[in-house]
């Protein structure tokens, strides 16, 4: 469920609504761990799927699958991580619902594709590879639409990466939505729109945390500075830490652990955030003289205190 985030969804909601109508367009949606990423590519893959009829149950079965409800197709995908480094496992995992309709390409595309996925010789003509994803999409959406949802980006292989970004850049009129969610600065993608989350507001932050006792759910809105994965976890562990820890729940240590570094106070059992770390856990260390971090311009103020430091509890 998402909270908040209204201009958010109008505007995925608004891709989704072009690719219906046979309007093809892309949009990367960028932000830091935590903030709402894969919240919003569900809601954008239940909107298309439930069609108009708001039914997300089948918006959910019809992502899953590959195929359409009573909406338009979706095809998910995500970068994971270990296959970074393996040319096409992403694009794989993304079309693989819609390889049956390979031969429908012209030759050179399907031997492109094919090669791509080792079905047969590799060609290594990489704009080729990339029309030929865009002309596989616009065979699988038929009339009625496609989106394709990509997941964490920033993990794409690069192959995966730059095919889809050169059919994300010729999409036309074929009613394809491609929607990408990316942590900053993970995939570079010159020329296509973007969308960039920051923190929910003080209301929608302030329904994520209603069901807490009030003294609680005080600090989690003042430690968590909008994040809503912060949001979530931090009452989960808040509630036993001692007077100035804020300790890490395991997905808050999946989501943030790559930004530790070792605190340079030994005695005290924490950790600290590198300075470009999104917003601010900041318990072990004083903070910078100067009001504003590096990665920020100085017409913006200083970021409130969970990213710089925080205990592993």
């Amino acid at each position: 469920m998402l909270y908040g985030r209204m201009a958010e969804r109008e505007t995925v909601e608004r891709l989704v609504r072009e690719a219906r109508s046979g309007v093809s367009g892309a949009l990367i949606v960028r932000g830091e761990p935590g903030i709402g990423k894969t919240a919003l590519l569900n809601h954008a893959a239940e909107t298309a799927g439930a069609g108009d009829t708001g039914n997300a149950a089948n918006a959910v079965a019809a992502a899953g699958a590959g195929v359409g409800g009573r909406g338009i197709k979706v095809l998910r995908g995500v970068g994971v991580e270990p296959e970074a480094d393996l040319p096409f496992a992403g694009l794989h995992l993304l079309l693989r619902p819609a390889l049956g309709l390979l031969d429908r390409l012209p030759g050179p595309q399907q031997d492109a594709l094919r090669g791509a996925f080792g079905l047969g010789p590799a060609r290594g003509e990489r704009l080729l590879v990339g029309l030929s994803v865009l002309s596989l999409l616009a065979e699988y959406a038929g009339t009625g639409g496609l989106l394709c949802v990509i997941d964490d980006a920033q993990w794409l292989d690069h192959a995966s990466a730059e095919a889809l970004l050169i059919a994300a850049r010729r999409l036309d009129g074929e009613g394809v939505g491609l929607l990408f969610a990316a942590r900053t600065p993970g995939l570079p993608a010159p020329g296509l729109p973007e969308l960039v989350l920051g923190p929910l507001d003080d209301r929608a932050a302030a329904e994520l945390v209603a069901g807490h006792p009030p003294d609680l759910a005080g600090r989690v809105l003042a430690e968590a500075a909008g994040n809503p994965l912060a949001l979530l976890e931090l009452p989960r562990s808040l509630g036993t830490a001692r007077p100035g820890e804020l300790p890490l729940t395991a997905r808050l240590q999946e989501a943030f652990g790559r930004r530790l570094t070792p605190c340079p106070r030994p005695a005290v059992p924490c950790c600290c955030w590198p300075r470009r770390a999104p917003a601010s856990w900041d318990r072990c260390s004083p903070p910078p003289a100067r009001s504003v971090s590096p990665s920020r311009t100085p017409s913006r103020p200083r970021p409130p205190a969970w990213s710089r430091c925080v205990t592993t509890g």
